[in-house]
């Protein structure tokens, strides 16, 4: 009877566990294995001269959108997880409108670039080879580049841009200090039967979650300037996670918390205040460089 009720014990706990697994591991598809299809062109864009483009990574096919540029700068726009070079069009619609270059690309494993989404090694390779093809386009200064990247983006473009310089000047939104943490925090409906399935899966799908944690490495950026924008109704990375990574950078830094902002939201939140503040800091970073920024510290 003993070894009965000690078995039934497990029962009770395995199922709860496996249950609990399998969502998680539902929910985790689109962040590795999204749907793929080739980009529609957006009609806010359709007034810009966008050219499809494509280069190689480590034998990766990444492709993407470029728009040239009339100021001499260049800014490369990096998405988010489940999303392709389309998530972050009124953006590249907005730099596009103050002359800058913009540079659109899907990820591996989405959209219609080739290979495996690992969030990993393939991603930052992808973004190594997108400042070679901009550093090398037509009526572009090389060292006048810089990096927008939202959610899942910013981990990618914090390593990167620690190590690279050509990276003249980073923005990134809906960024987290730490992939654990963040998996803890989107996944912990459950608590610790959802938390630790979030966090074994993403392992298991290749993800590296303690390697290069964007606040152990984006001090390395400075004295590049670095922009951290976070909104204070964000569902999947809370402000905290944002403020964290900030505190962990080091000057030049800037800290915009948008007010009602949710995830993906930040544009409709801050209203035209946004096109100031972002297009103010590339300004600012990259055309008049040493002019002290109107940004919030």
């Amino acid at each position: 009877m003993r070894w009965l009720r000690i078995g039934g014990l497990i029962a009770v706990s395995t199922v709860p566990l496996m249950i609990a697994a399998a969502a998680v591991r539902n929910e985790l598809r689109a962040d590795f294995r999204p749907d793929r299809s080739v980009p529609q062109r957006p009609a806010i864009l359709a007034d810009e001269q966008l050219e499809d483009v494509a280069f190689d990574a480590r034998g990766t096919a990444v492709r993407g959108w470029f728009i040239g540029s009339s100021n001499g700068a260049a800014v490369l726009l990096l998405h988010g997880s489940d999303a392709d070079r389309s998530q972050l069009a009124p953006e590249a619609h907005l730099l596009a409108r103050h002359g800058y270059g913009v540079l659109l690309f899907d990820w591996p494993g989405h959209g219609e670039s080739g290979g495996a989404v690992t969030w990993d090694e393939n991603e930052r390779a992808a973004l190594r080879a997108a400042l070679d093809f901009t550093s090398r386009a037509r009526g572009v200064d090389a060292e006048r580049i810089g990096v927008f990247a939202f959610s899942m983006g910013t981990m990618i473009a914090i390593q990167v841009a620690a190590r690279d310089e050509r990276v003249a000047a980073l923005a990134v939104e809906g960024a987290f200090a730490d992939a654990n943490e963040e998996l803890r925090h989107e996944f912990r409906h459950w608590g610790a039967l959802s938390e630790w399935p979030a966090l074994w899966t993403a392992h298991w799908l290749g993800m590296k979650y303690n390697e290069l944690r964007p606040r152990d490495v984006i001090a390395a950026i400075a004295p590049r300037p670095v922009f951290v924008i976070a909104g204070t109704a964000d569902e999947i990375v809370p402000p905290a996670q944002s403020r964290a990574l900030f505190d962990a950078a080091h000057e030049p830094k800037s800290w915009w918390l948008v007010s009602g902002a949710t995830h993906r939201r930040f544009r409709d939140a801050a209203g035209p205040v946004y096109e100031e503040k972002l297009v103010g800091f590339f300004d600012d970073k990259l055309l008049h460089k040493g002019r002290s920024p109107a940004l919030t510290h």
